[in-house]
Order: C-alpha cells, then sequence, then structure tokens
C-alpha cells in the first residue's frame, strides 16, 4: 500500500472514531430506526435459530417469523423497504451482539466505504491528489452525511452504492474491462437492494452512456457476452428482495403488513409559501414541485461558505461542457435526475439530497484548488474549519432541538410491571419496537400502534380485533392492559388525540411520567385499572 492510500484510510479511521464518540452520546431512536432496527433482530433471530438448528423446518422459520411479527410487528420495515440493510445489521448482531452503538455500526462501516470510494472517484476523475482529499473531507463533514452516518436510515448506504457504481462504470467506460463492467451490474442492484428509489441509477448509467458514446447497436452485438453476464449479475444480488418477496406473497404472509400501523407518518397539512431546510431537518409532505425544487436547493446550499465554489464549478462544468469526461457527466446525469425527479414526486425530506452530495463536492473541490493554485494550502485549512464548526453546530443545534424518546425507560417499566402477556398500544410504535424486541427476553409484549379511528381504538382495548389476516392465521392477542403515550406523538393522521383519550377514559389510570429530553416530550404511561 503506497503512502497515498495510507494516508486516506488513516484520515477514515480517524473520522469513523470521531463518528463512534459522536454516536456514544446519542441516545435517540426515530420512528423509521426503530423499525430497522426491529427487523434487523428479526433477521438476528432467524439466523441464530438457523445456526443452532441447521435442519430447521421452512414452516418452522415461517412460524418464528409470525410469532416475532405478533409481538413486534417487524414485517413492516421488510415489506417498505428491499432488506439489504436489514440482512446486514442481523450479521452485526449476530457477530457483536446488540446493543444500541452496535445498531448504528453498519452506518459507520458503509460511511468508512463511501469515503474510499469517493476519494477513488475523485482521483480519477481529475487525477489530483489534494482535490481528492478535499472533496472527502467536505463529503464527511456535510452536516447530512455526518448526521446520518450516526443513523439507522438508509441513506448513507444507498449513496455509498451510488459511487461505488458510478465508480466502476466510469473505470469500464475508460479501461473497457469486463470485470468493471460486472462491478458495476453488482453496485447497482446492491443500491436497489438497499432501497427502491435507487433503481434511478440505471437511467443515469443509460443517458451517461448515450452521451458519453452514443447507441451503437454495432458495438452492443460485439459485447453481448459481457451484457448478458452483467444482466445475470444484477438479477443475481438482486435475488435476495426477488425471493423475500416471492416467500411472503406464498406463504400468505404478505399481509402481515396490515398489521403493522393504522395511522401515522408525516402529517400532510397545507404549506404556504416556501419551506427551507434548516438545523430541525424538518420535512414535508404533500407539497408542490415547485416547492420541493426550492426546499432542496436550499438544502443543497446549506454549507453556505461552498456557495461561491458551487456556481463556479457549475460555470467551470458549461465552459468544457464538450470536454467533460465520464465522472464529470456522470454526475451531471446523476445529479439532474435525482433532484428533479425527487422534486417531481418526492417529499420534502433533506436527507434525499444525500445520494447527490458526492457528485455535487467533487467538482466544487476541483475548482477551489485551481483557483487557489498558489495559495491552496491556508484556504484548504480555513474551508476545512468552516466544514467542521457548520458540521459542529448543526449538530448541537439538532441535539437541543430533536425529541428522544425514552423509549427504554417505557419499554422496562411495562415489563417489570406485568407478570403476564398482555397487548400494548403506543403513539410511537417503531420507535418501541426495537426497545420492546431487545428487553423482552420472556416474550410477554404485543405491541400496537393506535387506531386511526376513534371506535377502532375502543375496540381493540375491548379487545375485538378485525383484521382477517389475525382470524386467518389462528392468532389471539392478550387484552390491552396498557397505553404508551410520546407526548410529541400524541396525534399523527388519527381522528383523535391519544393523551386525551387515554386521560379521560375511565378503565385507564397514569401510573408512570417519564420526562423527555425537551418542553412536551415527555412519556405517559396509563395501565388498566
Amino acid at each position: 500500500m503506497n503512502k497515498e492510500n495510507k494516508f486516506i484510510l488513516i484520515f477514515i479511521l480517524l473520522f469513523s472514531l470521531v463518528l463512534s464518540l459522536t454516536t456514544i452520546n446519542i441516545n435517540r431512536m426515530t420512528g423509521d430506526e426503530g423499525n430497522h432496527a426491529a427487523a434487523g433482530l428479526f433477521v438476528n433471530e432467524l439466523g441464530t435459530a438457523w445456526l443452532s438448528n441447521p435442519t430447521i423446518s421452512f414452516s418452522e422459520l415461517s412460524d418464528l417469523a409470525i410469532s416475532h411479527h405478533m409481538h413486534y410487528k417487524s414485517f413492516g420495515s421488510f415489506l417498505a423497504y428491499s432488506p439489504f440493510h436489514f440482512i446486514f445489521l442481523g450479521l452485526i448482531y449476530l457477530l457483536f451482539g446488540v446493543s444500541r452503538f452496535i445498531t448504528i455500526l453498519p452506518s459507520i462501516i458503509e460511511v468508512m466505504i463511501l469515503l474510499f470510494f469517493a476519494y477513488k472517484l475523485s482521483k480519477l476523475c481529475y487525477k489530483d491528489r489534494r482535490v481528492a482529499f478535499l472533496g472527502v473531507f467536505l463529503i464527511a463533514f456535510n452536516p447530512l452525511i455526518f448526521y446520518y452516518s450516526t443513523s439507522l436510515l438508509l441513506e448513507i448506504a444507498s449513496t455509498m452504492f451510488l459511487v461505488i457504481t458510478v465508480y466502476y462504470f466510469s473505470l469500464y467506460s475508460l479501461k473497457n474491462k469486463s470485470r468493471y463492467l460486472y462491478l458495476t451490474a453488482i453496485g447497482s442492484a446492491l443500491a436497489i437492494l438497499t432501497k427502491p428509489p435507487m433503481v434511478l441509477i440505471l437511467p443515469v448509467l443509460f443517458l451517461t452512456l448515450l452521451w458519453h458514446r452514443g447507441l451503437s447497436f454495432s458495438s452492443l452485438r460485439k459485447k453481448h457476452k459481457q451484457i448478458a453476464v452483467s444482466i445475470i449479475l444484477f438479477f443475481i444480488f438482486l435475488s435476495p428482495w426477488i425471493i423475500e418477496l416471492a416467500v411472503l406473497e406464498t406463504q400468505g404472509l404478505s399481509g402481515l403488513g396490515k398489521w403493522t400501523e393504522h395511522a401515522g407518518g408525516f402529517e400532510k397539512s397545507a404549506v404556504e409559501g416556501f419551506p427551507l431546510m434548516d438545523g430541525t431537518k424538518r420535512s414535508y409532505i404533500g407539497l408542490s414541485s415547485l416547492q420541493n425544487f426550492v426546499f432542496y436547493i436550499s438544502t443543497i446550499l446549506h454549507t453556505w461558505y461552498l456557495i461561491p465554489f458551487f456556481i463556479l464549478a457549475i460555470v467551470f462544468l458549461v465552459k468544457k461542457i464538450r470536454a467533460l469526461n465520464i465522472v464529470e457527466k456522470a454526475s451531471i446525469v446523476m445529479v439532474l435526475v435525482f433532484f428533479i425527479t425527487f422534486s417531481i414526486y418526492g417529499g420534502a425530506q433533506p436527507r434525499f439530497m444525500i445520494y447527490i452530495i458526492p457528485f455535487i463536492i467533487i467538482p466544487t473541490s476541483r475548482v477551489i484548488i485551481k483557483l487557489f493554485k498558489k495559495i491552496w494550502h491556508p484556504v484548504v485549512i480555513a474551508i476545512m474549519i468552516l466544514a467542521v464548526a457548520q458540521c459542529s453546530h448543526f449538530l448541537i443545534a439538532t441535539g437541543n432541538e430533536f425529541p428522544v424518546g425514552k423509549f427504554d425507560e417505557a419499554s422496562l417499566y411495562v415489563i417489570e410491571d406485568t407478570e403476564s402477556e398482555t397487548s400494548i398500544i403506543s403513539s410511537q410504535y417503531r420507535g418501541q419496537a426495537f426497545s420492546f424486541a431487545l428487553l423482552d427476553k420472556e416474550r410477554k409484549i404485543y405491541l400496537f400502534y393506535m387506531p386511526r379511528k376513534e371506535s377502532e381504538l375502543e375496540q381493540m382495548i375491548e379487545g375485538k380485533y378485525s383484521e382477517p389476516e389475525w382470524a386467518r392465521f389462528n392468532i389471539e392477542y392478550p387484552k390491552v392492559n396498557y397505553i404508551i403515550v410520546h407526548e410529541e406523538y400524541t396525534k399523527i393522521d388519527s381522528e383523535y388525540d391519544l393523551l386525551e383519550f387515554a386521560s379521560k377514559h375511565k378503565a385507564f389510570e397514569l401510573v408512570k411520567t417519564i420526562e423527555g429530553n425537551l418542553p412536551n416530550t415527555r412519556t405517559f404511561i396509563y395501565k388498566k385499572k
């Protein structure tokens, strides 16, 4: 290994150490993170069962899956997402055990790989280690990338595979070696296996190829064997998702998704004007395409100290439009396809721009080095200081504004308080699910999300479950004895306020109040009298 590679690896390792230290002090579990973590525990449980008994039958594994979902609704993530991250997390749990830090470990590993390939992609593009290192540093300390590297969401893994795919696609275009085409196919399959919207990488590759070489059918015929092998590899690496969907459907388990939740999601209220990305990472659903466009522009320009260089990078690329290399062309197509698609079809969520941040920063880094050719040392140091300062401010501001659910404390209280099996209704079941799945060793807890209608909630409290899938699998649930209300989630898109309902219900009494880290973030536990 040469000195240059050693240097970048040392930086990545030091960065991962900073992330790890940051993660130790983070005690949050958002709804999506809780759902993903519970799904990882489910994969871990299936893997443990198979390793302890390699001859276990498929019907036994199916019963185990149904049982796990009965308790913690783990199939919600499986039916909403493709399975790479859950499989990876389950494997990490098998190797290192289960804890909150281990839950974040996959994201730390993924961002390390992302930074390594971003460095290689930048070097391939501009053949300048200064540009490559500055690019990696600015990607690492981009506030959104740093923040989501300490979460269990799927954006870092998806971006990692996008960068890997573009890197090998560019190598194939430059060197025309079959193995790079095969690695491109594998990378794109794994991106889709991580998150379905990453299917956008396919039109990105096609449009880039069309721009760079044009469409020659005679050339395609000459490479028919390479193309055939690539397609086969693509579907082989995508097969876990295909098999998962086939098994769930043929075994009738796809209906389990209907148990997951009755109400929830983002509040779909009308938004006037143009919301902008801020330190709270606030998300909006139901905006117009123009509102999404403005929101995502503000997300990209959140790193304000790079705005002049962003503009100059655009000017630089436009001026040399006829002489762009393959990486620059792929980066332009990537940014346009993802930005336009999410502006038209995606809700306004800052994390959706993470996918294109590396492809914006790499040419921006080139502009900085080229512009300050003779004094690049002090300029780069100043920009790096600004990057770390803004990232730190973002994390501090976010930590002071982000509600932290007291899921473990609530779970432990209920588990210790009840001696028999019990059903629980929660206003934030996805965050609560991981805690119960982790701490409920005796499998006493059956967790439900608050239903959409108050009449349905009354029926659940009376033990009347109307979903036909429950009867189909011959499942009987214990009575509802607890209602857990997280104050910041008392009403999402339900027709009632769960806190108000529980406080006024004659059959329930408040037995525990857990203080939150912010005002109006308490957790209330109500128990049946």
